[in-house]
């Protein structure tokens, strides 16, 4: 063999060796995912057997010995993993049955509320909340892989792509029947409160203020004793707290017109007070200068020099005593309207 045949030949087989190094290396890669802890990465493992495949297939040279024995070996492995994803898709499908069975059993117990109490609020209440119970179900249970073949991963989910399909359409058609009855009971509802809210805001707007509060009042306990959508519910308080803010705007406007007639009268009153205890005062003054006024006639009476000058005098302590009783009576009325009006103040 000549010099450059050699040198071929030993490149050759340093080629055949280095496909040999690349197929076992690719193959034992390929081959740990069977090993692995946890769950099965089923994507990447078939990702990974495409590349063995045409790595064995593709590679060249390499003996046709050690060729059919990579392929035996990756046969091995691929077999290995269908036969190990077949045994978790059959656990997955009886997994997903009992998941299916157990949302449609509440489906139908919320079903069988429904029945001949499609006006019963509190029925279809109860057939909502098992509704709801089904859709947790339905979600945590849910089919993440829409485009699963037959060589991915059945993945951690429950339910299969069948069975959840089949949950949904129960689901959604009995849950439209709900919302459609529950709608009804809210309409009906709602044309009964209606006119009540627009009749206190109208009442609020054109009428009398504090009926109208009273009205608003009434119609807030109707709206909390009666099923409605949230919608409706809120176009109701919309009305009424519109007809309560224009009541009371009006009603804090009476109201501060009557405070300010009552502190204009307050303070008439008290002035008149004031003036009645000063012409009281006035009054008792003059009283007690003409008691001293008496006293003096008196004692010239005593001195008196003739009769006509004493009949004077006298006559002066009749007047006199007669202004004080005079003084006095119109002393006890001031009193009395002081004592009156005192009252009112401190009232």
């Amino acid at each position: 063999m000549s010099e450059s045949m050699s040198a071929e030949w030993e490149i050759w087989l340093s080629q055949e060796k280095s496909n040999h190094a690349a197929i076992k290396s690719q193959l034992e890669e390929f081959s740990s995912y069977l090993d692995s802890p946890g769950e099965f990465q089923y994507r990447a493992f078939w990702d990974h057997a495409k590349e063995a495949s045409e790595m064995i297939n593709s590679l060249s040279p390499l003996p046709e010995d050690e060729r059919e024995e990579f392929l035996r070996t990756y046969d091995r492995i691929r077999k290995e993993a269908k036969k190990r994803q077949s045994g978790e898709w059959e656990t997955r499908s009886l997994k997903s049955q009992q998941m299916r069975e157990s949302i449609l059993k509440k489906v139908e117990e919320a079903f069988s509320h429904t029945e001949g109490a499609l006006d019963n609020i509190h029925s279809l209440n109860k057939a909502q909340s098992l509704l709801s119970d089904a859709l947790s179900l339905l979600k945590n249970g849910g089919d993440r892989s829409s485009n699963e073949n037959p060589e991915n991963s059945p993945g951690n989910n429950v339910l299969l792509r069948d069975d959840r399909q089949i949950c949904w359409d129960k689901w959604r058609e009995l849950n439209d029947l709900v919302f459609s009855s529950k709608q009804t009971i809210w309409d009906e509802h709602h044309e009964k409160i209606l006119p009540e809210a627009k009749a206190a805001l109208e009442e609020a707007n054109d009428g009398d203020p504090f009926q109208a509060l009273d009205k608003v009042k009434e119609t807030q306990q109707h709206l909390k004793k009666v099923p409605l959508g949230k919608i409706q519910r809120d176009e109701l308080r919309d009305i009424l707290n519109e007809a309560w803010e224009t009541a009371i705007t009006k009603v804090n406007a009476v109201r501060e017109d009557k405070k300010i007639k009552y502190e204009e009268w307050l303070e008439r009153m008290e002035n008149q007070v004031e003036e009645w205890i000063s012409q009281h005062r006035k009054n008792a003054e003059e009283s007690t200068q003409l008691q001293e006024d008496l006293e003096t006639i008196k004692d010239k009476i005593q001195s008196a020099r003739s009769k006509e000058i004493g009949d004077k005098l006298r006559e002066q302590i009749a007047e006199k005593r007669e202004q004080i009783k005079n003084f006095e009576r119109i002393n006890r009325q001031l009193e009395e309207k002081i004592q009156t009006v005192k009252s009112k103040l401190d009232g």
